[in-house]
């Protein structure tokens, strides 16, 4: 599938280039979030490792993150996760508008973090703001298909989920399956990763069904557009991502029941879209509470 392309429910290509199409701006190799975990101390500068303490010296605690740090890191990272809303037919007028409309909401949390952060997500923090004023400045969204825009995300996620102990869910993706996603979640933020072991793209739209509704989620996400708009509420960012890669997404749930949905069509590569059916109606799809 072309860049900035999307599908509707129906699988009718919404041209987009933002937030649901984030695994063509955010490769990562299988497993890098382990890897980067390990080092999350050595993300602010290259600094020599410290000495380990004497045998039987007692590890320093670390200091507990403020509320309102993990708040405005949560409420940035989705931010830049889904971006501005610009599609691939915006006029200029349209892409300055929502820079505009994507800095009012970049502001107030990034405000709050360059007040007080800890030092290890300090530079890139300041990167992310950067780049982001930068194309709300400039009209244009090129600042943020960047490497380092990329990086500085992608450290500052990992360094969050670890200071602020959010949950992670990691769900494997397959032709045509989701496995190891949980029945049942804590209602809250958690870091969902997407792990693409297929052959073609594979996607994690979480979707929120409405009070009430009693049907099947898989239902549910086989049912024409115009029936689903009233049923299924969609929870973005989505985690998203090319054969052999994997993304990951900071979200916010709610209580309530969920289910998530590969949109992708059956055949399709990064670059081209399938033929074929709907990834969710071939089995790609499940479903969860959220208590």
């Amino acid at each position: 599938m072309p860049p900035g392309v999307a599908h509707s429910l129906l699988g009718v290509p919404v041209l987009r280039t933002w937030g649901t199409r984030a695994w063509f701006r955010r490769p990562m190799a299988i497993f890098a979030l382990i890897v980067l975990t390990g080092s999350v101390g050595a993300c602010s500068g290259g600094d020599a490792p410290a000495a380990a303490p004497p045998a039987g010296t007692p590890a320093p605690a670390a200091p507990a993150p403020q509320p309102e740090f993990c708040g405005a890191v949560v409420d940035l990272l989705q931010v830049l996760e889904v971006g501005p809303d610009i599609s691939s037919t915006s006029t200029p007028p349209d892409v300055a508008t929502a820079l505009q409309a994507f800095g009012a909401q970049v502001e107030p949390p990034l405000t709050t973090l360059e007040k007080a952060m800890p030092d290890p997500i300090r530079p890139d923090v300041e990167t992310l703001g950067r780049l982001a004023r930068s194309a709300v400045s400039t009209k244009t969204s090129a600042p943020l298909d960047t490497p380092d825009f990329d990086a500085a995300l992608s450290r500052l996620r990992i360094n969050s989920v670890r200071q602020c102990s959010i949950k992670e869910v990691r769900v494997i993706s397959t032709e045509y399956r989701y496995e190891g996603m949980p029945s049942n979640l804590v209602g809250g933020t958690l870091d969902l990763t997407l792990i693409n072991l297929g052959a073609e793209p594979h996607e994690m739209r979480v979707f929120r069904i409405q009070d009430g509704e009693q049907r099947p989620f898989a239902t549910l996400v086989g049912l024409p557009q115009d029936q689903t708009n009233d049923l299924l509420t969609l929870v973005e960012p989505t985690p998203s991502a090319k054969p052999g890669s994997n993304d990951a997404d900071v979200i916010k749930l709610t209580p309530g029941r969920y289910g998530i949905a590969c949109l992708q069509t059956q055949g399709s590569t990064p670059t081209a879209d399938g033929a074929g059916p709907l990834h969710a109606t071939l089995g790609e799809a499940a479903e969860f509470i959220v208590q």
